[in-house]
């Protein structure tokens, strides 16, 4: 049995993927952030930390999906740390979080993009669930 919050790896045939699943939107966000993490191999440093804070708009769920996961992208870049969920309030077409940004110290596998593909945000009996699939 699935706890209620959570992401696992799933096969795909040529990028790398994962399902993640919450009670609500807000949870599921956070999901699939520790997911693409986790499929990157993120290591952080325990110090120190930076408070971050990020609001954005999108047509939709999955678009609002997509510009987190890729704002989170964009942070391990341009300014190499990883960032955990404060605090995150969403609606269907809006976002604002707080962050925590760790300086990385390692990420062993590189994701280049989040991609649309097949990515429809489900609800379910339990709550939501979503197939993220990245560019690798």
């Amino acid at each position: 049995m699935l706890s209620l919050s959570g992401f696992r790896e799933i096969e795909h045939t040529a990028d790398w993927a994962i399902e993640a699943w919450a009670p609500d939107l807000e949870g599921l966000i956070c999901q699939a952030a520790a997911g693409m993490y986790a499929l990157m191999g993120v290591e952080v440093s325990p110090e120190p930390m930076v408070t971050h804070s990020v609001a954005l708009s999108a047509e939709d769920q999955e678009s609002l999906l997509v510009a987190f996961l890729t704002e989170l992208l964009y942070l391990a870049e341009t300014r190499a740390v990883a960032c955990e969920v404060v605090e995150l309030h969403c609606s269907d077409t809006a976002l604002s979080a707080s962050l925590v940004a760790r300086p990385l110290d390692r990420i062993r596998r590189q994701v280049k993009a989040v991609t649309y593909h097949n990515l429809a945000i489900k609800t379910t009996p339990e709550g939501v669930r979503v197939i993220v699939v990245f560019d690798a």
